[in-house]
């Protein structure tokens, strides 16, 4: 019972250090969001997203998908078998971008967000 406690923290806390990254480059890293637009009103937020180096795309755009799906996959794993989470978030993740790209949602439809839930998914699991 306490090792069970034990991992239930663990995997929540995992689950919400890993939004929290999500949200912080969402918030300085990307304008025209909802987040950036709902905090900047109320905040004056530093955008820092302008200067380019490399794999600035892949940290803006893919790597908030793969925190999503990491997050996603611990948050289940605190109450349901942690391969089944990663199923269940995989293919969550990936139902989304197929009805953005019937547009169906808001997006558009990128294959490699539907690789960064997969390999996330796969990351929390291991």
């Amino acid at each position: 019972m306490k090792y069970r406690l034990y991992y239930i923290k663990c995997c929540l806390f995992h689950s919400v250090l890993s939004l929290s990254f999500g949200f912080a480059i969402y918030l300085f890293f990307r304008d025209n969001t909802y987040i950036h637009r709902i905090i900047g009103q109320y905040l004056s937020i530093p955008f820092l997203g302008d200067f380019d180096f490399f794999g600035i795309h892949f940290f803006r755009y893919y790597l908030v998908d793969g925190l999503w799906a990491y997050s996603l996959t611990f948050a289940l794993s605190a109450f349901i078998n942690q391969r089944t989470a990663a199923v269940i978030s995989s293919l969550f993740g990936i139902w989304y971008e197929f009805l953005q790209m019937l547009h169906i949602v808001n997006g558009t439809f990128d294959f490699i967000d539907c690789i960064m839930y997969l390999s996330s998914s796969l990351l929390a699991v291991m």
